[in-house]
């Protein structure tokens, strides 16, 4: 109980790190192309189109991942993190024995970008999909200006089909309490 760092490890940050650098024109392409051919198949509540093949650029893996464990609820924290730095962090999780599902609260990494987590993690950290009853709560911190892009529709989607509705913030304030009572 108390906040625990569930990674990045000292040794997948310094790996990590090591391969910063600014995306190149052709991965951008390549990433545009990708956009667009998605698009041809819709997203629906009952119909997963998020992938395993997100790829986030390196310095999003160094995001401190941790869980909040006060009394019974469990919050994770994820800021931008990719895949890979999630899989270690339900590594973590794995080891401390808290089972998918086992989290309360949740932040959407990296705002709802479709590259930051796919089906496959989130089984890991949130059980799998066809939860009629929520089993907890995401959020998701978005901008406040322009047309929103974030959550990505399909993103929303697969936290809702485990289980967690996603709230965006959106200059919105957010509270969650357990065994309070409720206050202006």
């Amino acid at each position: 109980r108390g906040l625990v760092v569930l990674g990045p490890t000292q040794s997948f940050y310094e790996e990590t790190l090591a391969n910063v650098r600014p995306p190149s024109l052709a991965s951008r392409l390549a990433e545009a192309l990708k956009s667009a051919v998605a698009k041809l198949v819709p997203e629906t509540l009952f119909h997963e189109t998020l992938k395993d093949d997100g790829v986030t650029q390196p310095v999003n893996n160094t995001s401190v991942i941790s869980l909040l464990w006060v009394d019974g609820p469990r919050c994770l924290f994820t800021g931008d993190a990719g895949i890979p730095a999630l899989e270690q962090a339900a590594d973590v999780l794995d080891q401390v024995s808290i089972a998918a599902g086992g989290i309360h609260i949740v932040q959407v990494p990296h705002h709802g970008s479709r590259r930051n987590v796919g089906p496959s993690v989130l089984n890991r950290l949130l059980g799998s999909i066809g939860q009629t009853e929520p089993r907890g709560s995401a959020i998701a911190s978005v901008a406040t200006q322009g047309e929103p892009k974030h959550p990505a529709k399909k993103v929303a989607n697969a936290f809702r089909r485990r289980g967690y509705p996603v709230r965006v913030t959106q200059g919105r304030n957010s509270w969650f309490y357990a065994d309070a009572p409720p206050r202006d």
